[in-house]
């Protein structure tokens, strides 16, 4: 057979005389037709393709969603919840957030608290575990960039003035926040200091003559760095800056500051960013700009008008009072915490929905049980940091925003690999959209490496009480107790022996170390096993928590979906040579993925504001297929 091929063209190719001109970026984003077509996933092996969104909206009618009827009008919020194309202009970007932030002023929650109808600053301030604002939280972290803004405004701004201000600061300025007649941020991190907040460089000198503060950057490392909405949204900031009296520095205090139009403020624009591009973040300095004395926020202490330092309440010194002040700000790390609850249950949903077609029903159902098994255990983990007031709220806020941060990182990163395929490039982008907005909250709100070093000393503190008890019981004896707790094969337990274990050997190790040493020596030769320690313990409250969850539920799967997701735990953060075979709960829990994600109470149609449905997606190879039908 003869085959005519076209000859090859070896000529030089003709360059153009005038460079092209710039095109736009190409579109990522598909429309709902194209992703429709892609997302359809064929039939394999002659069965025929499974709707598992309308198997889960089915089952949904059977479990209330997680959003009272009083945050009900705030769905419609969820119509702006789709991602916009990557090559959106930053001004749409920033202009769309601004938009929805001020709709959201005008249809903020309000709560009835003793008769009193509380909304806005104070009802962030002071009922911020009530219900109604804990569902608020997860409804909002729909919108990564709204979300932002918005704490960054009603929560860092807000809650500074509410927390931290007078009588007279409040009266003047709460109001005028709730309405955005003021819009605020939080002025703390420096380009040379994040969490060494001791370290900070900006300065406030007192001037008795004129009776006011001036503050200055003195250098590049001091200017105010990354600070959300300074670059043009914000009229004031809450100024975070080391109190010179009289040439001596009584350490660091927070002070408001209008910020545009100001003499000696310098305001640049950090412009598009890997992610949440809907959020001006900003590079601000000070050089010479002078704020009345009142303007100090003066609810723990204030300047008299002589220039002295005044004590009111906390610390009584003045170089420990920011401690008094941070503490106030734990609320940030809540809400890192609840809005990864909810990605954890919009992830699960999305898997149950589509599985991703690079991957085989076996293994779908697996990752599947492994993601449903971790949104449980932080739906339950909840009342760790949430409710009523204890001495461990600090500690265990920290720890909640840390693991959970970095659970969600985890769970996205590889959910965004199973989608791949060009069948499932919508979800892919969408992931990547995430990837991109969230991937900042493992820094923000207190850098996970530093939260983890954090709870380790609350760790430390633990183990000695626990320790301390075999003291007035000799007959016990504490190795047998440690092997019993490892020997049963209980995960929690094996957990808290293994963190109480490495605490008791870094401590032991450290006290063999001169005091004014110990800090180095924890740095330089502990830190890695001490994180480690830290882990552990976290993982063992949450299990407890997650144990005692699934004990209170009727259906059988939940039983098995704590032995998945309790000895993935003691996987990953105490590994032990003898493993149970889990394959039987596996297949318990992937017999029932549609109930149990049902449960979760994220709605399908929620996830459709999100991403355009396609038409159809795989079936499970656990759901029960009458193939004699289909034929």
């Amino acid at each position: 057979m003869n085959v005519d091929f076209d000859p090859i063209d070896l000529s030089p190719p003709e360059f153009p005389t005038e460079p092209p001109k710039p095109s736009a970026l190409p579109r990522v984003l598909l429309t709902p037709d194209e992703e429709a077509t892609l997302n359809l996933a064929a039939a394999q092996a002659g069965v025929p393709p499974l709707n598992n969104r309308t198997a889960l909206k089915s089952w949904e009618q059977n479990f209330p969603g997680i959003i009272p009827p009083e945050l009900t009008p705030l769905l419609k919020l969820l119509d702006e919840a789709r991602p916009l194309p990557p090559d959106t202009p930053l001004h749409e970007c920033r202009a769309k957030t601004r938009a929805l932030l001020q709709w959201l002023s005008k249809n903020l929650p309000v709560v009835e608290v003793n008769g009193e109808k509380i909304h806005g600053v104070k009802l962030f301030a002071d009922h911020f575990d009530h219900p109604t604002v804990l569902q608020f939280v997860k409804l909002l972290s729909f919108l990564p960039s709204v979300a932002t803004l918005f704490w960054v405004h009603f929560a860092l701004w807000g809650v500074s003035i509410y927390k931290l201000g007078s009588d007279e600061q409040r009266a003047a300025l709460l109001d005028k926040t709730d309405s955005l007649e003021v819009i605020g941020c939080l002025m703390m991190t420096e380009v040379g200091h994040g969490s060494n907040i001791q370290g900070l460089e900006t300065t406030a000198t007192f001037d008795p003559e004129t009776d006011e503060f001036v503050l200055n950057t003195p250098n590049v490392t001091s200017q105010k760095c990354w600070i959300g909405g300074s670059a043009q949204n914000a009229t004031h900031g809450v100024v975070f800056a080391k109190l010179l009296l009289a040439g001596k520095s009584y350490g660091v205090h927070p002070f408001i500051v209008e910020i545009r139009n100001k003499p000696g403020i310098e305001v640049w624009d950090l412009g598009k960013k890997r992610g949440l591009q809907g959020v001006d973040n900003g590079i601000v300095s000070f050089k010479g700009v002078r704020i009345p004395r009142t303007n100090m926020l003066m609810r723990f202490c204030e300047v008299d008008r002589a220039g002295n330092w005044i004590y009111k309440s906390g610390s009584k010194s003045p170089q420990n009072q920011v401690y008094n002040q941070m503490i106030q700000f734990i609320f940030g790390r809540k809400v890192i915490a609840l809005s990864s609850q909810i990605g954890m249950g919009m992830l699960s949903t999305l898997y149950c929905c589509y599985p991703p077609p690079s991957i085989g029903y076996d293994m779908h159902g697996k990752y599947t049980a492994d993601l449903l098994g971790k949104a449980f255990l932080l739906l339950s983990a909840e009342s760790l940091y949430t409710g009523p007031k204890n001495g461990d709220d600090h500690f265990r806020a920290s720890m909640m925003k840390a693991i959970s941060s970095d659970m969600m990182k985890e769970e996205l990163l590889f959910a965004r690999d199973q989608y791949r395929s060009p069948a499932s490039v919508a979800i892919f982008n969408l992931l990547t959209s995430f990837i991109d907005d969230q991937d900042a909250t493992v820094t923000y709100e207190g850098d996970n490496i530093l939260l983890w070093q954090l709870y380790c000393l609350r760790v430390f503190e633990l183990a000695q009480q626990f320790f301390e008890g075999f003291k007035y019981a000799p007959h016990v004896s504490l190795v047998k107790f440690l092997n019993w707790a490892w020997n049963r094969q209980k995960p929690r337990f094996i957990l808290l022996a293994s963190a109480f274990s490495g605490a008791r050997t870094i401590g032991s190790a450290l006290l063999k170390v001169p005091a004014n040493g110990r800090r180095n020596a924890f740095s330089m030769n502990y830190q890695i096993q001490g994180i480690q320690t830290a882990k552990q313990h976290t993982a063992y409250l949450l299990l407890t928590k997650f144990e005692d969850f699934c004990a209170g539920q009727e259906h059988p799967a939940f039983k098995s979906l704590y032995n998945i997701t309790a000895w993935s735990f003691v996987r990953k953060f105490a590994p032990v040579p003898n493993v149970p075979d889990l394959s039987e709960d596996y297949a318990i829990v992937a017999a029932h993925l549609f109930e149990l994600t049902a449960r979760l109470g994220f709605k399908v149609e929620w996830m459709d504001k999100i991403l355009t449905p396609p038409k159809f997606s795989r079936p499970f190879a656990f759901e029960e297929i009458d193939l004699a039908s289909k034929l």
